[in-house]
């Protein structure tokens, strides 16, 4: 059974990530596998993020299972056709895959592929509705299939983005349709947390944070903090930036600010925190040793 399925909503959880290989060999994250905290429930295994190359992340989390870690399996509809999509569930139920995160999948135009040619026949809500259709045994030609998957699944949820109100709306369509767990993108800023989730509760009667693994990015120098405020969905407060630049070590400084976050999270009682590092399992685990 999954740990992310037996713990949500039971215990705060802290999950983190690790992007695959850029190369066509499995061992080169080996070193970092090693050192991912004891703490972690789950290591979410993302799908060609930034719509740039790295390794097929089915492949990544059947090698993270063999190395003893529970991962979330993240399937993209950017680069698969619906039957290339449900072929890849099939196998990650055959492999012993239990979690997976539907996500609709950056466009290309930020990767490393320049006028690489998308798919999105589908979009991550009807990516949840083919994966319900698994785990009921049917394909979604309606099919029968011979044995059903079993998957928990999940999906991505954005308090940044406007109006907030479609965004809540979305997400409580992938709710009915079968998502179990939400993970957001990097939060900056609890008060607008707060307000998401409070706005939520008022419009649909149901407590969403029970369900919300809350993303938390690691600021450990003033040049990732450029960078992330040049990105989509990176709004980082000025005083957080003037905390960061201003400080005589930063990295120091990015982690205690983590620690603050986490406190102020754990108030408003959600389900944990993702912590996005990097791929630096020591930070991860610095941060964690310190809660």
């Amino acid at each position: 059974m999954s740990n992310l399925l037996k713990r949500l909503g039971k215990k705060f959880i802290y999950t983190t990530e690790i992007i695959p290989p850029r190369t066509a060999d499995l061992k080169p994250l080996d070193k970092e596998i090693k050192k991912i905290n004891s703490r972690i429930t789950s290591v979410f295994v993302p799908d060609l993020p930034g719509a740039s190359l790295y390794m097929n992340s089915l492949v990544y989390s059947i090698h993270l299972k063999n190395k003893g870690l529970e991962p979330v399996y993240q399937i993209n509809c950017r680069d698969r056709n619906s039957l290339a999509i449900e072929s890849n569930l099939l196998a990650a139920h055959a492999s012993g895959i239990v979690n997976v995160s539907a996500v609709t999948g950056e466009h290309p135009l930020r990767g490393d592929h320049r006028g690489l040619k998308t798919v999105y026949e589908l979009d991550s809500m009807t990516l949840l509705k083919t994966i319900d259709y698994l785990n009921n045994g049917r394909d979604i030609a309606g099919n029968k299939l011979i044995k059903k998957t079993g998957f928990y699944m999940g999906s991505d949820l954005s308090i940044h983005s406007k109006p907030a109100a479609a965004q809540m709306y979305k997400t409580r369509k992938k709710s009915t349709v079968g998502a179990r767990f939400f993970h957001t993108r990097p939060v900056y800023s609890m008060n607008k947390l707060k307000k998401f989730l409070d706005e939520y509760r008022k419009l649909f009667g149901e407590d969403l944070g029970g369900k919300t693994i809350v993303g938390l990015q690691s600021l450990t120098s003033i040049e990732q903090v450029n960078f992330l405020r040049k990105q989509p969905n990176h709004s980082i407060p000025t005083k957080t930036v003037k905390r960061i630049r201003e400080s005589d070590n930063p990295r120091e400084e990015g982690i205690q600010l983590t620690l603050e976050w986490i406190d102020k999270i754990k108030e408003l009682n959600p389900a944990g925190v993702h912590l996005f590092s990097g791929g630096d399992a020591e930070l991860t685990g610095e941060i964690l040793n310190l809660d």
